[in-house]
């Protein structure tokens, strides 16, 4: 379920008739006829109120307070109870404790209040980016451990949305040296993707994980709003890449001084 959409609404804020709604009901799948001029009154918030985050975070806050937790002082997206801590970042949670069982008891109690909560296996993926461990051996047999941020789900929705297949061919670099000019009499984008959708994707990759990408981004950023055919052969070409190293990511090397 929608996050937004589980909360309450304390204020009265009335809609517009959604585009369809004539046709539904004339094809008997509403019980009440509404006619023009008609409006309806939201019982839980929506998409697109400013409000909505706000009430859903006091839902999730209430909640959390039924279960025995307490809002930090210092960091209102913070909480903590006897034996757990959870931290929260818009509409998603991640709990910590010395016993699984104690996070299982506090998520059950908060379904319990009618919340409904998607539980992911382990807080590897938060927020999109794979937290891989791994270690290596030097030449003098000392184990290096290593730390590695992945983005694979999302590099292949990029993919996707590019239209590149499994067969199309890879490349070594994001993006040539020489900066992404303007193309004033270059050819119109036929808009055989969302270019600005696959901009704003590969802001949130490079920003996390891949900021081998930084250059080729920002120069497709600079044409979001009026890109000629060459500006996305330049995006294609970031997705050639991302295609030819998928499983790359930033990795640093922790050491304790």
């Amino acid at each position: 379920m929608s996050a937004c959409c589980q909360a309450p609404i304390t204020e009265d804020v009335y809609i517009r008739l959604p585009k369809g709604w004539r046709q539904l009901n004339e094809l008997g799948g509403l019980k009440e006829s509404f006619k023009d001029g008609h409006v309806l009154k939201l019982n839980r918030s929506i998409y697109g109120l400013r409000q909505s985050p706000k009430n859903f975070f006091e839902l999730l806050r209430d909640n959390l307070f039924k279960v025995g937790f307490r809002q930090s002082k210092f960091d209102p997206c913070l909480f903590i109870s006897d034996k757990v801590i959870c931290v929260t970042y818009v509409d998603d949670c991640l709990f910590f404790a010395r016993d699984e069982k104690d996070i299982d008891d506090a998520i059950n109690g908060i379904k319990k209040s009618g919340m409904d909560l998607q539980v992911e296996d382990s807080v590897a993926g938060f927020l999109g980016v794979h937290i891989d461990r791994y270690s290596e051996t030097s030449a003098d047999g000392k184990e290096i451990k290593f730390i590695r941020l992945l983005q694979t789900g999302p590099i292949d929705r990029i993919i996707v949305a590019l239209g590149l297949n499994s067969d199309a061919t890879g490349v070594k670099t994001p993006a040539p040296t020489a900066p992404l000019p303007r193309d004033l009499d270059g050819d119109p984008f036929d808009k055989s993707f969302n270019y600005a959708s696959v901009v704003g994707m590969c802001m949130y990759l490079c920003n996390n994980s891949r900021p081998d990408l930084a250059f080729a981004v920002n120069q497709c950023s600079r044409h979001s709003h009026r890109p000629t055919m060459k500006h996305a052969e330049y995006l294609k070409r970031v997705g050639r890449y991302l295609l030819a190293t998928r499983d790359k990511g930033r990795f640093s090397h922790p050491q304790i001084v």
